[in-house]
């Protein structure tokens, strides 16, 4: 069954989006920091996570892929252990430029790895981890999109979860409406 997508609007309609009709805002059920959006699969255990964030100042950080970057600082900063034998830098795709205004120049990376999670019952879970980056070089910032999807599935999950063609749909989809969301210094 494929799934059905709406419009979503992110930090307050700033940034905007098509997102798989099967999810829920988690700052519904928790607190979610005010540079961060979180959005929920109704059905399993995914979520996507929209930052933003300062583009890091160390000119050699700049020149890292950016993904490999972020995706190294979700990991230390989550205490997630040694996820390398994972890792993998990849382009899923190109974005429409007339998605972003003129001024801005998108780089967009990609970077991949798996974490493995072991359950009370001694069941293992992979979870893979698709980490994007778009950066705007003009207002020095990244938006990084996490793509957290676990690999176990429970009976009558299958036909709900998102795929990666579902993710690179959003991605596609991303919009920047109002370019005020970014403090220029």
């Amino acid at each position: 069954m494929a799934l059905l997508f709406k419009e979503q609007g992110l930090f307050g309609g700033a940034l905007k989006c098509s997102f798989p009709q099967n999810f829920y805002d988690a700052s519904d059920v928790r607190p979610v920091p005010d540079n961060q959006e979180v959005f929920m699969n109704k059905q399993c255990n995914q979520n996507i996570i929209f930052d933003i964030l300062e583009s890091p100042a160390a000119q050699n950080d700049l020149n890292e892929h950016p993904a490999t970057f972020h995706f190294k600082e979700l990991v230390e900063d989550h205490e997630l252990g040694d996820i390398s034998d994972g890792i993998e830098d990849t382009d899923l795709f190109q974005i429409d430029p007339e998605n972003f205004t003129k001024e801005c120049i998108v780089e967009i990376s990609t970077v991949r790895g798996v974490k493995k999670r072991t359950h009370r019952d001694g069941s293992l879970e992979n979870i893979r981890l698709t980490v994007v980056v778009f950066r705007i070089l003009i207002h020095k910032t990244d938006i990084v999109v996490t793509f957290n999807d676990s690999e176990f599935e429970k009976d009558g999950e299958s036909d709900q979860k998102w795929s990666g063609d579902n993710f690179v749909t959003i991605l596609r989809s991303l919009k920047l409406i109002d370019s005020s969301l970014f403090v220029d210094e």
